[in-house]
């Protein structure tokens, strides 16, 4: 069964059959989504022309904070390299049919508190860059193991220029979640893990300012915060 947005035709979720008579799935919402009357048109598939039903939501507000960063002049790793955004892209959009994922709350990837939060508007030397952190910092030390925070299949384990070592790995159904800076990449493409299995190791590679882990989770390729509904984390005092 699969959801349309009316107004952007680009824009659509799929529900997957978990019971004889009932289908479960996400609905993400961008943090830069208007504010007001949303409408989704239900299909019972993705080439059916005829709708089954019309769904309607309201998006409301959700505060998010403003961070300004220092970046030095000389600091190397600002643009990403041939491929990289490519292929980050093509795997936030990646829509499996197999389930590998837990009924949440998941796990944490590290135990360690959150530093920046989903959604900060970031400004580099006083100037909005025109984007949001699209995931959770967590200030873990150098070396610290990063755990999956469910089961899936690993899609990509290489360093990049700009994201540092990356791991982003397929949940199913449309959930996938990201870690990247990664000191060390202890796992390979297309290797299945379970939660709790050790992905790599905390690091500051790529554009970091210092040891620590940014991951994020996604829904059908829009990233959605974390500390709703799915992991609790705990802000650094």
């Amino acid at each position: 069964m699969t959801l349309k947005a009316n107004a952007s035709a680009k824009q659509r979720f799929t529900l997957f059959q978990t019971k004889p008579d009932g289908y479960e799935g996400y609905l993400a919402v961008d943090p830069l989504e208007k504010l007001g009357t949303k409408t989704y048109t239900v299909y019972p598939s993705a080439w059916s022309k005829e709708p089954l039903a019309t769904l309607t939501l309201q998006v409301v507000s959700a505060y998010f904070q403003q961070q300004n960063l220092s970046v030095p002049k000389k600091q190397g790793g600002l643009e990403p390299e041939a491929g990289e955004m490519e292929a980050i892209e093509a795997f936030k959009n990646t829509v499996s049919n197999t389930r590998y994922w837990d009924a949440p709350p998941f796990r944490l990837p590290v135990s360690h508190c959150m530093n920046s939060p989903f959604g900060v508007k970031r400004f580099y030397n006083g100037v909005f860059s025109g984007n949001y952190h699209k995931g959770v910092d967590q200030k873990s030390p150098a070396g610290t193991p990063i755990k999956a925070i469910t089961g899936g299949v690993v899609k990509i384990a290489r360093p990049y220029q700009l994201h540092g070592g990356t791991v982003a790995v397929d949940h199913g159904q449309g959930l996938g979640s990201i870690y990247i800076h990664m000191s060390k990449i202890l796992v390979k493409p297309n290797q299945v893990v379970k939660t709790g299995d050790t992905l790599g190791l905390v690091g500051s590679t790529g554009f970091a300012m210092g040891p620590h882990l940014h991951w994020g989770l996604y829904v059908f390729g829009i990233p959605v915060n974390p500390q709703v509904g799915f992991v609790n984390t705990t802000p650094c005092g």
